[in-house]
């Protein structure tokens, strides 16, 4: 297991499609966190309503808390997310906050630290788009690129190890080369 909190590796991977891979540092800096108040609300897989809920909730100046709750389990996790805008995209820094079971908050087990997932997404009306990074996709480009970005193998696939200067830059050109393809959420309309 890579050094991340296991939950966070687990929910993360399911709820947003496959595993990508992690950053030690985070894609924003606190000087460029954006607000996008169409982001804030309940979304679902339309394929699968009944799969757990994603609430997303302004929880800072520039900062949300993203919260999944998987009731037949008595499972709640958090997680901080912050907006940062490079050129024309707009990208979710995601790191595991907390995790309680039963009512139980779980430590982190020792020497775990939540890691950054770097999404890319667009919202639209009622829809919100994601797309994570693509490991396969960074390799290839890094083969061909005069400056690769910084990355540690892992028994569970890379960890970018790139600071987050660098990780700007390369995701800034690279915007459309090493994300995958855009999976879709719906927003929950409010029960009445």
């Amino acid at each position: 297991m890579k050094p991340l909190a296991l939950p966070f590796a687990a929910s993360v991977c399911l709820i947003l499609s496959g595993c990508a891979p992690s950053s030690v540092h985070p894609l924003y800096t606190a000087d460029d966190a954006v607000v996008e108040p169409a982001l804030e609300g309940t979304w679902i897989d339309a394929d699968k309503p009944d799969d757990s809920p994603i609430l997303l909730e302004k929880s800072g100046d520039h900062q949300y808390t993203m919260s999944i709750s998987v009731p037949d389990k008595k499972v709640v996790q958090e997680f901080d997310v912050n907006l940062v805008r490079l050129g024309n995209e707009l990208y979710m820094d995601i790191a595991f906050s907390d995790q309680t079971v039963d009512g139980t908050k779980l430590e982190l087990p020792l020497g775990a630290f939540p890691t950054q997932e770097i999404v890319k997404i667009r919202i639209i009306g009622n829809d919100l788009a994601y797309a994570t990074l693509d490991s396969e996709q960074i390799q290839k480009q890094n083969q061909w690129d005069s400056l690769p970005l910084a990355l540690a193998d892992t028994d569970h696939g890379p960890l970018i190890t790139a600071p987050t200067a660098d990780l700007r830059h390369y995701i800034t050109i690279h915007a459309d080369d090493v994300f995958g393809d855009f999976s879709h959420l719906t927003r929950k309309a409010p029960q009445p």
